[in-house]
């Protein structure tokens, strides 16, 4: 994949802005950009963790996965706190696992990160 000429300032601002921007929040940052990167990257490679954002409705957690999302195209997805938890989920064998993310989970801290990368 060719990176594109432009700036991400903005983006990059938001995603310190809701990692806290403190010592953590830059550790949790930098590992959450490397998370994004790893499948561009790495294309086929498998993922080891997922990352659950929580935070207040309109901080910006589902506009940094609209714009990763464009990169993928249609097998990106944002999947609802619902859809998480229903039962009948058996369709998700149809997403590939680095596109799923999900909107809102109250079990989740800010850009918490679950598993081990």
């Amino acid at each position: 994949m060719a990176p594109k000429k432009g700036k991400c300032d903005l983006l990059l601002e938001l995603i310190h802005y809701l990692c806290n921007r403190n010592q953590e929040g830059d550790v949790t940052s930098r590992w959450l950009l490397k998370w994004m990167a790893y499948p561009l990257q790495n294309p086929g490679g498998k993922m080891n963790s997922a990352v659950i954002m929580h935070g207040p409705a309109g901080t910006g957690k589902s506009s940094i996965w609209k714009v990763y999302r464009e990169i993928y195209g249609d097998y990106g997805r944002v999947i609802s706190q619902r859809a998480l938890e229903d039962k009948f989920n058996s369709d998700w064998g149809q997403i590939p696992p680095s596109s799923c993310w999900p909107r809102r989970s109250s079990a989740a801290r800010r850009c918490g990160a679950f598993g081990t990368s």
